[in-house]
């Protein structure tokens, strides 16, 4: 998993959900259509605030009302970008200036935007540029957030290799070993495997949030 990194593809819908008649009711598809991910920001529902993520109508209801329940004119996103990016639309003079926000199903989101190791999102692009000063996407509460997360999935990551390591070492102690010794090392085993269990589920955490 790349935490924060934007697609470097379209996404093709993959759901065909229901023609509901209130577009709040396709939350549960969207939420699962892009991964449980906002579309802007990248950011994992689960690593935000509780019910704080919507259905963002990419052309705004209030100007395309007829597209207010087309579900390819739906994306998932929190609150924050979705506030953010409120009844804006580009006129033909800003489209053409590069001036607009880009989505997944439409752009490839990795040529405007990049997230970056110290957790800010680097734009590489015109539109990436104004999509990172539209949406804000640099404020200082979602960079400490995303330092927060990176740093804890980093650190998790590199401790597997060395519990999977001391695991292999083990091991060969306990094929090696004669009866007097194994009581001692099949311990330190145990004690390892419960130890790299742990530091999975934060991964797993991470990854895929709390367990159903």
């Amino acid at each position: 998993m790349n935490l924060y990194h934007y697609p470097k593809s379209r996404h093709v819908r993959t759901q065909t959900p229901f023609p509901y008649k209130n577009y709040s009711e396709f939350k549960p598809t969207l939420k699962k259509e892009f991964n449980n991910t906002c579309v802007y920001c990248r950011t994992p529902d689960h690593l935000s605030e509780v019910n704080y993520y919507a259905v963002e109508h990419y052309k705004p209801k209030r100007k395309f009302p007829e597209l207010e329940t087309e579900y390819t004119n739906l994306y998932y996103a929190c609150g924050h970008c979705n506030s953010k990016k409120g009844e804006f639309w580009p006129t033909d003079d800003q489209l053409q200036a590069g001036i607009f926000i880009p989505n997944p199903c439409s752009h490839i989101m990795h040529e405007h935007l990049r997230s970056s190791r110290d957790g800010t999102v680097a734009h590489h692009s015109i539109t990436g540029k104004w999509t990172i000063d539209s949406l804000d996407l640099n404020s200082p509460k979602k960079v400490q957030k995303r330092i927060f997360y990176l740093n804890t999935y980093n650190n998790a990551k590199r401790q597997i290799k060395i519990f999977e390591k001391l695991l292999t070492e083990i091991k060969g102690k306990i094929d090696d070993s004669d009866e007097e010794e194994l009581s001692d090392i099949e311990i330190s085993y145990l004690e390892a495997i419960e130890q790299c269990e742990s530091v999975n589920s934060i991964i797993d955490y991470i990854e895929n949030g709390p367990s159903e």
